[in-house]
């Protein structure tokens, strides 16, 4: 991937749950899970605007 290096929502998820699971301790998992759930639910909005926008 070249684009001007910015990584996709779904992209974003991955490694945030793959950080979390690789995470040492609970603080830091619950924070990686926490963000991305964040990213989750962004994405969730993102793709519901565009499918209001296309209908």
């Amino acid at each position: 991937m070249t684009h001007s290096g910015q990584m996709s929502p779904e992209e974003k998820y991955i490694l945030l749950m793959e950080a979390a699971y690789t995470a040492t301790d609970k603080d830091t998992y619950y924070k990686l899970m926490q963000k991305a759930d964040q990213v989750f639910k962004d994405t969730q909005v993102t793709a519901d605007n565009i499918e209001a926008e296309a209908a």
